[in-house]
């Protein structure tokens, strides 16, 4: 992900200091997750296959909701430890499946996808 615009804000810096991005260095995708409520809030949930054996190159984590979650359920896509892209996801949906692709290359590029119904 290539960011080329946006507010970047630390109260540690001196007065009179500036953030910058480089928007022509892209972020990285480190992982997907499936929260409840805001990921703010870090209560990340557990695929139901969380502990099987992915193939190289692809990974597909299943969750299961047996009702609305009252904090809402939100799919994430993180890039690095501190850039998330976050999207709360219908009440009504009872699954999702999340896909990881990298290429075996070490500076590939990912790609996730999620399929929640």
């Amino acid at each position: 992900m290539h960011i080329t615009d946006g507010t970047l804000q630390s109260p540690d810096l001196p007065v009179g200091a500036q953030l910058g991005v480089d928007p022509h260095q892209a972020l990285r995708l480190a992982s997907i997750g499936v929260y409840s409520g805001h990921p703010r809030e870090r209560a990340a949930l557990v695929p139901r296959n969380a502990e099987a054996a992915q193939p190289r190159g692809v990974a597909h984590w299943v969750w299961r909701f047996d009702d609305a979650d009252p904090h809402g359920t939100y799919v994430v896509c993180a890039y690095g430890e501190a850039v998330q892209v976050s999207l709360r996801i219908s009440d009504d949906a009872r699954t999702c499946t999340g896909t990881l692709r990298s290429d075996p290359m070490p500076a590939a590029e990912r790609s996730a996808s999620f399929d929640c119904q």
